[in-house]
């Protein structure tokens, strides 16, 4: 096609969005119906019509003046594999990953069709909206106290949060590396400053300022330079790291880890210790926080490859997981975790996987349907059967609990118990306990182990669902 019918497929699109006001071009329905729209409109075409779908699809999602060329087109043609071979809907996706940037670098200047095309933008973030619906639906079955329920994600407030977190995930997908230059005589420090607060991120003298709340990460590679780590208690210490190290650094409640790649040290940050590195030089933040060895071929919209696999299926499993079905183990890998991990939901409620103290109801009449008859609280759910330290036994979870402004749970010292169990001697006692001895099985350790868990601080807490039941996941 030659500009003048390009100009003529433009027209048309035109036509049909302000026909259409609030019919935006964001998915592939929609573009079915343009295109069959374009198509009655009989532009004659100097190529029998096959670049019409992809000319239609650069005019919906690209920007609105000035018109792409014919030399701009061909481009693009050029640009995208397999392009001749690819069904309509694959077309509209490939249009839209290549107006984010996919296979070809963006130039911000004069000329917007070089740059980032606003409705490809807009398409992305409308696909991310189906896997994060489908996360936050999972996320209230879970149960998690403190975690908004279905009909707050439903009112116009929820379905503006929801479109924020696509936002910020189009913008991980786009966008995954942001540069942090550290200026001569300064330098980029990891500290945790007090128990329980977030560690410290910052490049100084001012610029670069970062806060990992507990349970949350942050991901960086860099080039050449050196890692020193300084200690209250123990000497200075510093360690090389070779060019694209990737540094993950992991808080936690009162401690931070900076894990590195074998066969290089990791780091333990107690509170009041400090590990930094010394300008000049530069880091890469990575804007996905999961921190695994797969981010870069799974959470970038550069890994997508359209002969391979779907954007609708390449979105879902970037969002909720590699498993087809959401489950905890698998969700905690995808990209939607660690942003609600680190920014929370937008009403102050974060999400972070801890050992939670679970309670195993002794009552032979209970009607809870889990083998061990798990709850939280003071009391089972089911029968209402008080706990009793002497009798009852507590065991430590890995789940996922929300942490909202007001703590519905507190992290509290426990001694697991190693002994032999009270109701079967050939298995492990694991009961948590505060006492000299485990009130269960009356064992005394010479040495004890100190575990925390977090505990539920209310008197009742409901039957678990899908988050107590994928805990053999994790």
């Amino acid at each position: 096609m030659d500009d003048e019918e390009i100009r003529k497929v433009w027209e048309a699109v035109r036509c049909f969005i302000a026909e259409h006001p609030a019919h935006a071009i964001q998915g592939n329905t929609q573009f079915a119906e343009l295109l069959e729209y374009v198509r009655r409109q009989e532009i004659h075409s100097s190529d029998d019509g096959k670049r019409l779908p992809l000319i239609a699809a650069a005019c919906a999602l690209g920007p609105s003046h000035p018109l792409p060329s014919a030399a701009a087109i061909a481009a693009m043609q050029r640009l995208i594999p397999r392009l001749s071979e690819m069904a309509p809907e694959t077309l509209f996706d490939a249009a839209v990953a290549h107006g984010c940037g996919k296979w070809r670098d963006l130039h911000h200047g004069s000329n917007p069709w070089k740059d980032e095309w606003p409705g490809a933008f807009l398409a992305l973030i409308h696909a991310l909206e189906k896997p994060v619906r489908q996360a936050i639906k999972w996320l209230t079955r879970c149960h998690l106290s403190g975690f908004p329920p279905l009909s707050f994600w439903n009112s116009p407030e929820g379905r503006d949060l929801i479109r924020r977190d696509c936002a910020c995930l189009a913008v991980h997908l786009t966008r995954p590396e942001i540069t942090v230059n550290i200026p001569e005589n300064g330098m980029w420090s990891v500290q945790l400053p007090l128990a329980e607060e977030a560690t410290e991120l910052r490049v100084e003298p001012g610029g670069h300022l970062e806060f990992v709340p507990p349970g949350a990460k942050a991901v960086y590679t860099r080039k050449p330079l050196t890692l020193h780590a300084i200690h209250s208690a123990r000497p200075a210490w510093s360690q090389a790291l070779p060019d694209s190290t990737k540094l993950r650094v992991l808080a936690l409640d009162d401690y931070a880890r900076i894990l590195l790649p074998t066969p290089l040290r990791n780091l333990h940050l107690k509170v009041g210790d400090r590990a930094q590195i010394e300008g000049p030089a530069q880091l890469v933040r990575w804007s996905c926080r999961c921190g695994n060895d797969n981010c870069d071929s799974r959470h970038r919209l550069s890994a997508w490859d359209p002969q391979q696999i779907s954007l609708e299926s390449f979105l879902a499993s970037a969002v909720k997981g590699p498993d087809r079905d959401i489950k905890l183990g698998s969700f905690i890998t995808g990209m939607y975790f660690p942003l609600l991990c680190a920014e929370g939901t937008g009403d102050g409620v974060r999400l972070r996987k801890a050992l939670v103290e679970f309670k195993s109801c002794q009552e032979p009449d209970c009607s809870n349907p889990d083998p061990q008859r798990k709850y939280e609280g003071e009391r089972c759910p089911y029968c209402h059967t008080s706990f009793n330290p002497a009798t009852t036994l507590r065991i430590g979870i890995e789940r996922l609990i929300a942490v909202p402004d007001v703590p519905l749970y507190e992290r509290d010292a426990r001694i697991h118990c190693l002994g032999p169990s009270k109701y079967d001697p050939s298995k492990i006692c694991h009961n948590l306990y505060e006492a000299e001895a485990c009130p269960l099985c009356d064992t005394k350790p010479k040495k004890r182990k100190v575990t925390h868990v977090w505990v539920w601080t209310g008197n009742t807490k409901v039957p678990l669902d899908d988050n107590y039941r994928m805990e053999s996941d994790l």
